[in-house]
């Protein structure tokens, strides 16, 4: 709960300081970047990220599911060669 309060207040701080002007976009983008560094960091620490991983791994049973198919292109070829 606390970590979600604290994204909302971060982003609200955010955006009035670029509606408002104040303090040029470039400076907002840097800071708005750094407090997302803090806070992904915190949720890291809090375990967030293993449970997301394994609700995920509930809601699929815990089977494998592919994420590319035959469609897709290696990721080693580049694209001119095809």
């Amino acid at each position: 709960m606390l970590a979600q309060v604290l994204a909302v207040m971060i982003f609200v701080l955010m955006f009035g300081l670029i509606v408002s002007e104040k303090i040029e976009r470039q400076w907002v983008s840097l800071g708005c970047g750094g407090l997302m560094l803090i806070v992904v960091e915190g949720m890291g620490k809090a375990g967030f990220f293993r449970w997301l991983c394994l609700r995920i791994a509930k809601a699929v049973r815990y089977r494998e599911i592919p994420l590319t198919s035959s469609s897709v292109r290696p990721w080693g070829i580049p694209l001119g060669i095809l």
